[in-house]
């Protein structure tokens, strides 16, 4: 029996920031996101990780900068020629993928290596943002 998992990240995606290295070690600056998704996951989470392969379709829905926005009373409005624009600003789509990897890894599956194809994008939300996430077992 295959099982497929399907839920929502009602947060801002984050993405995966450069690892920093001192004379002490190496400190993570993306490990409090990664606490963040972790804890906004826990209900989606299955009793054990996955341990065949894996589909993981991933879906950032970003917040729109103000520009986007008109003034005054249309504050809440967002521009037509805003409408139809794609979100082709940093962070890369990959960085995004990056950190929700790691933070599904030994929760939604075993080792990264089960992955075997990620279906993703990175848009402009329609109302808030959020990350969409599919987790299919193959």
């Amino acid at each position: 029996e295959k099982m497929t998992l399907k839920f929502e990240i009602p947060i801002e995606p984050k993405a995966q920031k450069r690892h920093r290295h001192h004379k002490w070690g190496i400190y993570d600056p993306s490990s409090s996101d990664k606490k963040e998704i972790r804890k906004a996951i826990l209900k989606s989470v299955p009793k054990e990780p996955f341990e065949s392969a894996i589909v993981l379709h991933i879906h950032f829905k970003c917040k729109r900068p103000k520009s986007h926005y008109g003034t005054g009373k249309n504050k809440e409005i967002i521009k037509q020629k805003a409408l139809h624009l794609m979100k082709t600003t940093k962070p890369d789509l990959d960085n995004y993928i990056k950190l929700y990897m790691d933070v599904f890894s030994g929760l939604f599956w075993k080792d990264d290596n089960q992955v075997i194809q990620i279906n993703s994008s990175k848009c402009y939300a329609d109302n808030y943002p959020r990350a969409e996430v599919m987790i299919t077992e193959v």
